[in-house]
């Protein structure tokens, strides 16, 4: 995280010792200071320039009464610290004190950017790559790595950020200071870690332990969801692969006959791309018809039902069987309708009929 320098407002009535102690400031740390005289003018720089310090001179103080305190300390969030005189020490505790409550800001921030970024993806290397980008930023560490389970439980590194002397065989090698916590995981199950590595000695402090903990839970869970949508969208590939390799037409509609996906053959066989059967009425689609088919029985009744029919715009006959599936209480939720191409078997048959009537008729 890039530190700006910190902003902070001296309040005092004796514009020598306010110079002085503007000085130490902007020598000693490095801030952003401005002054004023009185408590008054103060709630107005307060409103506009938003301090993360504010040194209050206790002549100022006293020459305006205690009571107009209140003015300043029910209003900013920053540190009030009254001093005497140039008052260098305290105006050190002061200025410590808004660093150490800027920090806090600034990791509270980033955590909520961390947190945010981590559930936003579902797929595991997002996940992966926002919580390390946390590690970076929270810890200021040279290296952050990301150690999960594959098969077996053994356990594989599956993303890192800066440096990494050990490479993929040991990501800690070469790092004077290494921290890592679990991302948990199921009852059962094996562990992953989120690590952080420093180029230098005792880098990290029980605060920073907590906040890799922190990061870690988050991603936890993260974590298992984007492994589940994995194998969900492996799996969705493979019945998507299945469904389009069967060379019948197979077309499935909802309660309501509206055509939810067809295959590859079924698509061909009526002449269109894949993407424009979804949403129309089956019995249209297939049969050109407004009248409900015989194959609305199988939703109907909860039963199996075949026909053979003749599609006019395809000029093709069909043996047609309707497969209707239900819910978990037996709730029908649509059909599963199989085509098989019979053109070729009633020519055949009629052939055969022709034939056998001749003969009869000799």
């Amino acid at each position: 995280m890039g530190r700006e320098p910190l902003r902070v407002l001296i309040v005092d009535d004796k514009g020598d010792d306010a110079r002085a102690m503007a000085e130490a400031l902007r020598d000693g740390f490095g801030a952003v200071v401005s002054s004023c005289s009185s408590i008054g003018e103060a709630v107005g720089r307060i409103r506009r320039e938003r301090p993360e310090a504010i040194v209050l001179a206790y002549g100022a103080l006293e020459a305006e009464g205690w009571e107009t305190l209140k003015a300043i300390g029910g209003g900013p969030k920053a540190p009030i610290t009254v001093v005497t005189g140039q008052g260098s020490e305290s105006v050190a505790v002061a200025v410590r004190a808004a660093e150490a409550q800027r920090r806090r800001w600034e990791e509270a921030s980033e955590l909520n950017k961390t947190s945010r970024a981590v559930a936003a993806s579902l797929e595991l290397d997002g996940v992966v790559e926002a919580a390390l980008d946390g590690v970076m930023a929270l810890l200021r560490a040279d290296g952050a790595w990301v150690l999960l389970p594959e098969d077996g439980g053994v356990l594989e590194l599956v993303g890192a950020r800066g440096a990494a002397p050990g490479g993929r065989a040991d990501p800690s090698a070469g790092f004077e200071s290494c921290v890592r916590v679990p991302i948990a995981a199921k009852q059962g199950q094996a562990p992953g870690f989120l690590c952080a590595g420093a180029k230098r000695p005792e880098a990290f402090d029980s605060h920073q332990v907590e906040l890799l903990s922190t990061i870690a839970s988050h991603a936890a869970s993260a974590v298992a969801n984007a492994r589940l949508f994995g194998l969900l969208a492996r799996a969705k590939a493979q019945w998507e692969r299945t469904f389009d390799s069967i060379s019948d037409p197979i077309l499935i509609s909802d309660d309501r006959f509206r055509v939810m996906r067809l295959n590859r053959a079924a698509a061909h066989c009526l002449k269109l791309r894949v993407q424009e059967a979804p949403g129309r009425v089956c019995h249209e689609l297939l049969l050109g018809s407004e009248e409900p088919c015989p194959w609305h029985e199988a939703v109907l009744r909860g039963v199996p039902v075949s026909s053979d029919r003749y599609l006019p715009h395809v000029g093709r006959w069909f043996a047609f069987s309707a497969f209707p599936f239900a819910e978990a209480d037996g709730r029908p939720v649509g059909v599963v309708h199989v085509l098989r191409d019979i053109t070729e078997e009633r020519r055949r048959v009629v052939s055969h009929r022709v034939a056998t009537r001749a003969g009869a008729d000799e």
